[in-house]
């Protein structure tokens, strides 16, 4: 890798942050056992598309609004159980490398002991890189008219 880029990508890496400070802290999970219909319900309610599968405090898989249901399915019987999971000291370039190199939307994040601590989306990517370029002055989200500005 050349030295400019790599230089680049450094500056890209801290100017953007962590998984953990752009995670959501508070994800919601599933179990295994959870019907697949009470889990798509709490998924609305939520307003998410996805949530980790969680059992004995480990992440055992994902389950999402696109998976198929067949009527009185569990979330065990469905749910897609190659789960790539996210350090939360990873820098969100490594993050939104690894969702586009493995074709997902969200991480699962895990301490050291790989229990759930939240859940990265490209949404919090979004975000955070949104955040990012206000505080930089690069937007102005507050001109109190709805307008969003850019210098």
């Amino acid at each position: 890798m050349n030295e400019t880029f790599e230089r680049d990508l450094t500056l890209l890496d801290r100017a953007l942050g962590t998984v953990k400070e752009a995670m959501t802290r508070e994800a919601v999970t599933v179990t295994p056992d959870t019907k697949g219909s009470d889990a798509l319900r709490r998924l609305e309610a939520a307003k998410v598309s996805g949530a980790p599968v969680v059992e004995h405090g480990r992440v055992v898989g994902m389950f999402t609004t696109s998976d198929i249901l067949a009527p009185g399915a569990v979330v065990g019987e469905i749910m897609s159980r190659d789960v790539v999971t996210a350090d939360p000291e990873w820098s969100l370039t490594q993050a939104a490398t690894v969702m586009e190199a493995v074709g997902v939307n969200r991480l699962p994040v895990v301490d050291a002991l790989d229990r759930p601590i939240g859940i990265l989306t490209r949404d919090d990517i979004v975000r955070a890189v949104a955040r990012r370029a206000q505080l930089a002055g690069r937007i102005d989200f507050a001109s109190g008219d709805g307008i969003i500005r850019l210098p």
